[in-house]
Formats: structure tokens, sequence, C-alpha cells
């Protein structure tokens, strides 16, 4: 089991290192303002009123900015933010929110993404849910122009679970199985290691992730995703969590924001005694893209 480890924390070591060196943007993008007093003939246009100048290098090189938003295009990020919010007053009171973050980011050497999903409740003033679910995940293409090698990091937490947090990471291979103009199916497999934070058990204990994720266009307007991870315990494969994430989309025209329609089920074979095994949330929100 030690070698197990060792190789673990080498191939972690390795994929760090790489998503790091993806990251390496500052240099490129911080631009003093220029003094107030420069004369200058030189027109330069806001790339924030045309983001498609975002993509042009020689671009920016001539450009100065000093507003924070030029990170986000100058550096070839993509994101949205969505939320959600419902709730009554009378003889039940409640109040549910229901927040969610995505971003990614694609250079020459890979892909960098991160997804964030916080859910809270409250019933007459007593909270009955809590909890924040955030996924990262750097992707690199292999020589073979197919394959690709992906690091990810977990971070979850529930107010209502008998742990504080848990992490977790993984290594491995992912590769498209079907695609079309369409659609498209990419599976992935890998190993890695997970731990919980504030119980009895604070071993680290090492992990498969067989993931897939689906993509489909159903109209111009409308999208479904379909993406999920199954987490066997690598000494008892009857332990394991899977994570199912099922989204549909629908843009609504010259509002600059997308419907959308979501449902989260969340699997844990070692929930705590008296609890469901199964965490199911439906999310019903408004999305903006950045």
């Amino acid at each position: 089991m030690r070698s197990f480890y060792h190789v673990l924390a080498a191939l972690s070591f390795l994929s760090i290192g790489s998503v790091f060196e993806s990251l390496a943007w500052a240099e490129d993008v911080i631009r003093p303002l220029p003094p107030v007093d420069v004369e200058s003939d030189e027109v330069f246009v806001d790339p924030l009123e045309d983001p498609e100048a975002a993509a042009n290098e020689e671009y920016y090189e001539e450009f100065w900015y000093g507003d924070p938003r030029h990170y986000w295009y100058r550096g070839g990020w993509e994101g949205d933010i969505e939320a959600g919010v419902n709730g009554s007053d009378g003889n039940t009171e409640t109040a549910n929110l229901v927040f969610g973050f995505f971003a990614k980011r694609k250079t020459d050497s890979g892909e960098f993404s991160t997804d964030l999903n916080y859910f809270y409740e409250q019933n007459d003033g007593i909270k009955s849910t809590d909890k924040l679910y955030w996924k990262n995940h750097y992707e690199s293409m292999l020589a073979n122009g197919i394959t690709s090698w992906f690091f990810d990091f977990w971070y979850e937490y529930d107010a209502f679970k008998v742990f504080d947090y848990r992490i977790a990471f993984h290594v491995g291979l992912s590769q498209p199985l079907h695609e079309t103009d369409y659609s498209k199916l990419v599976g992935r497999l890998g190993l890695g290691a997970s731990r919980e934070y504030g119980t009895a058990n604070t071993d680290w204990v090492p992990e498969l992730v067989m993931g897939w994720g689906y993509d489909l266009q159903v109209t111009s307007a409308s999208k479904l995703t379909f993406v999920g991870d199954y987490f066997p315990d690598v000494d008892d494969f009857a332990t394991y969590r899977l994570n199912m994430k099922l989204t549909y989309e629908v843009e609504i025209p010259d509002h600059g924001c997308s419907l959308l329609a979501s449902a989260f089920n969340r699997l844990d074979t070692q929930a705590n005694p008296g609890q469901k095994k199964n965490d199911i949330d439906y999310m019903l929100s408004l999305k903006w893209e950045l």
C-alpha cells in the first residue's frame, strides 16, 4: 500500500506542476496605465466592448489597461454565474438559495476548469440544508492527439454529514468515446485518494475514479449536459461514492442570460446512521455568462 501512495504522490506532483505552468500568465497580462499627461493620437478600443479582440495577441501588446476584467479576457478565461432563490412566508417560513460558478481557461498546453455549487435551505428559522461542492479539473492532450491525462481536486462540505469536510484528488486518462457535430461523450479513468476531516477516521482512502461527460446540442438555443463520477474504494468495491449532474439549458433571447434546470444526485454508501445514502438536489436558476 505504501508503494501506491508513492506512485500517486509522484503523479500528483507532476500534474500540479503542469497546472501552475499553464496558469503562469500574469506577467503577460499586467500593463501599467499610461501617464495622464501623455499625448497620443492612437485610439484604443476597449476589449470589454469588443470581446473578440481578446483573442488578438498583437492587439493586446499595444493596449494599456488597468481594469481587472482585462485579466479575464487576456487570460483566455470564460465562464458563468448561476443563482436561484425562492421562499414563502405565513404559516410556514422557508428560504432556499442555490448558487453556482463555473470557469475554464484553455491554453496550448491544456484546459483548466473550476465548478462550484452551493445549496442552502431554511424552514421556520431552522437550517435544514447547508452544503457546498467544488471540483477543479486540469486536462492536457497527449502526443497521439486523442487521449488526454487529467488531474482533479474535489472539496465537499455538508453541515449535516458526520465529517466537517472531505477532499479528494485523482490523476488518470480521458478520451472521447463518441462524437458528432451536435454531441460528444468523453470517458475518464484514474486513481487517487480521499480524506475526511473532523471524524475519528482521518486516514487517506485510496480509490479509483471512473467518469463520463456527455454534451448534446438539442437546438440552436438549448443544450443538455450529463456528467458523472464513480469513486469505488480500492480495497472494497462495495464502498463507493457516485456523483451525477444533469443540466438542461435554454438561452433567453435578447436578455444575455439562460434558464437552467439541474438535478444533482450524490450517493455515498458510508452515509451517517439513520440517513439515506442518496442526496438529490433540484435547481432552477438563471445563468449569466462572464
